[in-house]
């Protein structure tokens, strides 16, 4: 019998950290009703919230991808000697491969193979609002382009790279890439609802969680825009005390510097000074040496 693979892919910026936090607290109680949350090709750099990015970046080729977290092959061998009928990924990343569609091949490929049958989750938000979300996230991790260049990148090519990853803009195109990939009947398109990240999603997917969450939390929210927001100005205002700190001791190594050069000059005339009496004395003391012969 084929067994299910779930793949969660984002979108970004579509209550994705609060699925993923959701499935991280859960992962025993879903093990309970037969839906495994593996731990291979976690993001080393999660906490309360484990996502399967390694496994992501691992077919984008990636520079941070980290075989250490696990590779897709490690994967594959954790979900195979399970007994679990549905295995469940979540990762935003997934989302970016639309760019990459051989490796949406390999994926389908490697989980077919191994006698699993993959289904794919889109949640979708409205386009304009997605591209100011994403504005703000990226803007934290030193994205340089303005907000203008970027929306016109947006209007225009309908996608944007940064850092190796690739976002996009054109619904249609990433609809279409991952039916094409995973077969039109495989995915399924949620709309995003700002007021529940997580319901949408579960209820999409009813065939595939059958209740195992309705006793769990599931008004959860984090990282959301205001978070980012307000984690922007907690940077800046750290950045602006470093700089008030660095003012700070450049005007005390000019003070410093203007001591040392005031010293240096009295020591200076000190010596000029002290030069010129050495030669008065030298003179008279030749002057009086040529008067007594």
């Amino acid at each position: 019998m084929k067994r299910s693979v779930l793949i969660h892919a984002g979108t970004h910026k579509t209550g994705t950290t609060s699925l993923q936090m959701l499935f991280t607290r859960n992962r025993a109680e879903l093990l309970d009703r037969g839906i495994m949350y593996p731990e291979t090709g976690i993001w080393a750099g999660a906490t309360e919230s484990d996502s399967h990015s390694n496994i992501a970046w691992e077919l984008m080729g990636h520079a941070l991808f980290d075989a250490r977290s696990g590779t897709l092959d490690d994967l594959i061998d954790e979900i195979v000697a399970s007994d679990c009928e549905k295995v469940l990924l979540s990762s935003e990343e997934f989302s970016c491969l639309f760019a990459n569609p051989e490796r949406l091949h390999q994926l389908k490929a490697r989980l077919e193979n191994s006698g699993f049958v993959p289904h794919v989750a889109l949640t979708l938000r409205d386009v304009h609002e997605y591209a100011q979300s994403l504005y703000v996230t990226l803007a934290s991790y030193a994205f340089e382009m303005s907000y203008a260049e970027y929306s016109e990148l947006v209007a225009t090519e309908r996608k944007v790279t940064f850092r190796q990853n690739t976002y996009c803009f054109d619904y249609g195109l990433l609809i279409g890439t991952f039916a094409e990939a995973f077969g039109a009947d495989a995915v399924t398109c949620i709309d995003y609802d700002p007021h529940d990240a997580v319901s949408p999603l579960l209820e999409a997917h009813d065939w595939f969680f059958e209740g195992a969450l309705d006793g769990a939390e599931l008004d959860l929210k984090c990282n959301t825009t205001m978070s980012r927001v307000e984690e922007l100005q907690r940077r800046v205002a750290v950045r602006q005390e470093r700089i008030d700190g660095l003012e700070a001791e450049i005007l005390r190594l000019e003070s410093e510097l203007h001591g040392t050069n005031v010293t240096l000059d009295w020591f200076k005339s000190a010596l000029a000074a002290s030069r010129d009496s050495f030669g008065r004395r030298v003179l008279r003391a030749l002057r009086s040496a040529m008067d007594r012969r």
